[in-house]
């Protein structure tokens, strides 16, 4: 089995949400099972969000209130709140959780579980599967 240190940048100006994360940037950090929180002028760490273990994909809802990361090393997905940059719940998946999409409407959260090979539907507002 191979371990893999690496870090996802995904960074992410958040000027349409002044009241959650202007000039805020996310990075994924997949060895450490956290997100970083960047602030972008002055580029430094603000805080960190503790998510689960191998975290790998993020995807930021359209309100850019809440955001949801994918933790292959524990099959789970990490619901973030944006303003108060905490982790709310880690909602249980399927096998090797990778890639997010939300629905048109933000209600439903669809999970492309790579090792499982099939997709875990979450309901964004009752925070489960």
């Amino acid at each position: 089995m191979k371990n893999y240190f690496r870090r996802t940048f995904l960074v992410g100006l958040l000027a349409a949400a002044p009241l959650y994360a202007q000039n805020v940037g996310y990075v994924v950090d997949n060895a450490g099972g956290q997100v970083l929180v960047v602030d972008l002028g002055a580029q430094a760490v603000q805080t960190t969000i503790p998510v689960g273990a191998q975290a790998s994909e993020m995807f930021t809802l359209p309100n850019n209130r809440f955001a949801f990361v994918s933790n292959q090393g524990d099959n789970t997905v990490s619901l973030l709140d944006l303003q108060t940059n905490m982790n709310m719940a880690n909602i249980p998946t399927g096998q090797g959780p990778g890639s997010l999409i939300a629905s048109p409407d933000g209600r439903f959260l669809y999970v492309a579980n790579d090792t499982s090979n099939d997709v875990t539907v979450i309901d964004v507002a009752a925070r489960q599967a």
